[in-house]
Order: structure tokens, then C-alpha cells, then sequence
């Protein structure tokens, strides 16, 4: 299992090595930084960024805004999804709206928001339109695998609505629930990044990123690129392991699904 996992990780680092490289060919055929710069001068821009004084400012802003919106998101999509399946009044009522916000391109969105609110609120609404639809179809078709005669037990011992939720909907939704967590952020991550850049919002990475744009500096855009990345992969693998930590807790993978 162990030389599996290094054989990967070795996979891993020789594909990274490849593309970087051949970024580097193409930057050295190409010849112009302005179009293209070297993999080298965009890292040695990531460094000199974290030395200047407001990039922890701008790095906190912008993913403290995309996480509110994402978790409002999450938790808003979640507790509709379960209403929802209880009432189909409810599920007629709201899925309009839901659906309007999954269909609707992520560009329309940001100009309706500028018109109604300030460019430093977007990324947070931006957010939870993205996260909100993904959790509440994800949630609503996965409850459906949950037993009937589950759920007819703790009716008949009267188990609490907490209680419920935590040992039965949670055990056998974290799967769906894990992936879910995972995309969504990614994707609300991306879509408020996004808005900042046609918001121009100040203290943000998407404002950075216009401001790169407007003076013609590929590096700056590729460096702030390759820093956007890093933090996306890096909420990632948090979500992953706060999910997988909650789930050991309540021994989710001991859970009997049969």
C-alpha cells in the first residue's frame, strides 16, 4: 500500500514536472513576457507578492467573502433540500428559484449584483448562488437512498430531529455530502474570484487580477493564477479532512447501509 502511494505521488510530481516544463519551452519559443512569461519568473513573483504588505489582507478578504457565501450556500441548499422533501408544496415553490440560479450564467448573475449591491458584497451573494443549487439537488436526490424502514423506526422510538440528522441523514449522505462540499467550494471559489475581477472590488484577489490585466502584466496575472489555485486546493483538502474528521467521530464508515 505504501510504495502504491509513493508510486502515485512520484506520478504525480513527474506529470507536474512535464506541463511545467513545457510552459517553460513554449514561454522561451514565444519570446515575449508580455504574452507568455517563464514558470521561474511567475514563482519568484508568487514569493515577492507574499512580502508585500496587503497580500495576507487581500488573500483574507476575498476567501473569508467566497467561505460566508459558500456556507450560507451549503447550509440554505441543505435545509431546503430536506423540507423541501418533505412538502411538495414547498418543492414547487422553491424549485423556480433554485433552478433559475442553477440555469442562469455566472456572468448574469454578477451584473444583476452590481446593480443592486456594492462590488464588495458581490463574491458573497456570488457564492451562494453558486453553492445553493449544487447542495440542494446533490441532498434532495440523496436522501432518497436512506432506508424507509429507517426512518419509520425512529418515528415509532420517537428519536429527536438532531438525533436523526446526526446518525442516520448524516451517515448515509457523507459521501454525497463530501463530494458536494468539495465542488461547490470550487466552484463558488472560482465564480467569486470572478466577480471581484468585473466588480473590481477593493482588497481582493480578483481586483489584483484586473489591475494585472489593465497594466499589461503577465506575470502578476499568472502569479496571482498559480496563488488562486493553491488556496482552492488547499480548502479542499480542509473540507476533506474537517468531513472525514466529523465522520470518524460518528464512526460513518462503520455505519451499517444495508
Amino acid at each position: 500500500m505504501k510504495n502504491f502511494i509513493t508510486r502515485n505521488k512520484l506520478i504525480n510530481i513527474f506529470c507536474i514536472l512535464f506541463w511545467l516544463i513545457i510552459w517553460h519551452i513554449l514561454s522561451v519559443i514565444i519570446g515575449e513576457d508580455i504574452i507568455l512569461t517563464s514558470p521561474i519568473s511567475v514563482f519568484k513573483r508568487v514569493f515577492s507578492l507574499m512580502l508585500e504588505k496587503d497580500f495576507f489582507i487581500t488573500i483574507f478578504n476575498s476567501l473569508f467573502k467566497v467561505s460566508c457565501g459558500f456556507l450560507i450556500g451549503s447550509i440554505l441548499g441543505v435545509l431546503l433540500a430536506i423540507f423541501c422533501k418533505k412538502s411538495y408544496i414547498l418543492y414547487k415553490l422553491f424549485i423556480v428559484p433554485i433552478t433559475f440560479m442553477k440555469v442562469t450564467p455566472i456572468a448574469c448573475f454578477i451584473v444583476l449584483v452590481l446593480i443592486w449591491l456594492n462590488a464588495n458584497m458581490l463574491s458573497i451573494l456570488i457564492s451562494i448562488f453558486m453553492s445553493l443549487p449544487i447542495f440542494f439537488f446533490n441532498i434532495y436526490n440523496g436522501i432518497d437512498i436512506i432506508r424507509k424502514d429507517t426512518l419509520q423506526m425512529c418515528n415509532i422510538f420517537k428519536i429527536s430531529k438532531v438525533n436523526k440528522i446526526i446518525y442516520v441523514y448524516f451517515p448515509n449522505l457523507f459521501k454525497i455530502i463530501l463530494t458536494t462540499s468539495t465542488l461547490s467550494f470550487s466552484m463558488s471559489w472560482k465564480a467569486g474570484v470572478a466577480g471581484e475581477i468585473i466588480g473590481i472590488a477593493n482588497y481582493s484577489i480578483g481586483g489584483k487580477l484586473q489591475e494585472a490585466k489593465t497594466l499589461l502584466e503577465t506575470n502578476d496575472l499568472l502569479a496571482w493564477t498559480i496563488i488562486i489555485i493553491t488556496i482552492s486546493l488547499l480548502i479542499e483538502k480542509l473540507i476533506t479532512f474537517i468531513l472525514k474528521s466529523i465522520s470518524f467521530y460518528f464512526k460513518v464508515d462503520n455505519y451499517d447501509r444495508t
